[in-house]
C-alpha cells in the first residue's frame, strides 16, 4: 500500500471521526425539541445548526372553576398553583434551523391560540404543517394555575409537570414523563413511553405507563385512593411508618420486596418468588395499589 493511499486513508478517518462527535454534540443539543421521526429529520442534524428563542408572558383573566385545556406537541408543560381569578401563561418557542433568520422566520409560522368561551380557557399549540428536514421545533409552556381550575393537559413528546396544586387534572402524553409534586385533588394520567413521579400527594391519584419506572416517595398517608400501574417497568415505594393505609402491590414477571411492617399481611407467590403483598400500616384508612407486568417491586420505610 502506496504512503499517498496510507494518508488519503487516515485523513478519511479523522474526518469521520470529527463527524461522528459533531452529530453526538447535535443530538444532546436536540434533546428536548421536536425530532425526527423520518430518515430526512434524522439527515438534518449533519447540517449547520442555529438556534432562535422566543419567550412571552400573559396573563389571562379567568372565573373561579373555569376549565383549562392545553393541548400541545413537542415541548415540556410545568403547571403550578397561582393567584384567584387569573392564569399566568409563559411559552416559550425553540426553533433550529441553517441560519438564525430562518430559525426566526419559522418561529413566528408558530402559533399558540388561546380561546375564551363559558367557564372554559382553551390553548392549543399549531404548527406550520411538513417541515424542511433542517429545523427542529418545540414549545415549551408553564402555567400558574388559580385554585379550583380543572385542567386537561394532552401533550405529545414531552413530560408533564404539576407542583403546588390543589385541583382536578386529566393528563395526557406520549413520549414523556409524569411529574407530581405537592399535589391534591382528583389527578388521571397515562403515559405511553415515560416514568411516573410522585412525592406529598393527596386525594384521588389513578396514573399509568406502558414504558417506564413509578417512584413514589409517600410521606405519610392517612387519606386518599392511590393506584398507579406500569407494563414495563420497576415500582418503587417509600412511606413513613405513621401512615395508615391498606396496601396492595402485584407484579407479573418480576419480584415484590419489603421491609415494611404490615399488619394482615398476605403473600403471593410464583415459582417460591413473593409476586403480590397485602397489607396495612396502621387502622388502614387509605388505600394504596402498585402493580407491574414486567419489573419488581420494592417498598421501604422512608
Amino acid at each position: 500500500m502506496s504512503k499517498k493511499l496510507i494518508a488519503l486513508l487516515i485523513i478519511i478517518f479523522v474526518l469521520g471521526v470529527n463527524l461522528g462527535i459533531t452529530l453526538v454534540k447535535q443530538r444532546r443539543q436536540l434533546k428536548g425539541v421536536s425530532g425526527g421521526r423520518n430518515i430526512r429529520d434524522y439527515l438534518g442534524v449533519f447540517l449547520p445548526q442555529e438556534k432562535h428563542e422566543e419567550v412571552k408572558s400573559r396573563i389571562l383573566k379567568i372565573e373561579e372553576g373555569t376549565l383549562v385545556s392545553l393541548n400541545n406537541r413537542d415541548g415540556e408543560i410545568k403547571v403550578v398553583g397561582g393567584e384567584e381569578g387569573s392564569l399566568k401563561l409563559k411559552t416559550t418557542k425553540i426553533v433550529y434551523a441553517r441560519s438564525k433568520s430562518q430559525a426566526k422566520e419559522y418561529a413566528q409560522r408558530i402559533e399558540v391560540r388561546v380561546a375564551k368561551g363559558d367557564k372554559a380557557l382553551k390553548i392549543k399549540t399549531t404548527g406550520p404543517g411538513p417541515k424542511p428536514s433542517y429545523v427542529q421545533w418545540s414549545v415549551h409552556y408553564e402555567l400558574s394555575l388559580p385554585p379550583r381550575s380543572p385542567i386537561k393537559i394532552t401533550n405529545t413528546n414531552g413530560g408533564l409537570s404539576l407542583s403546588s396544586l390543589n385541583t382536578k387534572a386529566d393528563m395526557k402524553t406520549t413520549n414523556g414523563s409524569i411529574t407530581l409534586d405537592d399535589v391534591k385533588g382528583g389527578i388521571k394520567g397515562q403515559t405511553t413511553n415515560g416514568s411516573l413521579k410522585l412525592s406529598k400527594i393527596g386525594g384521588k391519584i389513578n396514573l399509568g405507563t406502558t414504558n417506564g419506572r413509578i417512584e413514589m416517595e409517600a410521606g405519610i398517608i392517612k387519606e386518599g385512593e392511590y393506584e398507579l400501574s406500569t407494563t414495563n417497568g420497576s415500582i418503587t415505594l417509600s412511606i413513613l411508618p405513621e401512615s395508615s393505609v391498606c396496601i396492595k402491590v402485584g407484579t407479573t414477571n418480576g419480584k415484590v420486596s419489603s421491609n415494611l411492617e404490615l399488619k394482615d399481611r398476605k403473600e403471593s407467590r410464583r415459582f417460591e418468588l413473593l409476586t403480590g403483598l397485602e397489607g396495612k400500616l396502621g387502622d388502614g384508612k387509605a388505600k394504596l395499589e402498585l402493580n407491574t407486568t414486567n419489573g419488581g417491586v420494592e417498598m421501604r420505610w422512608r
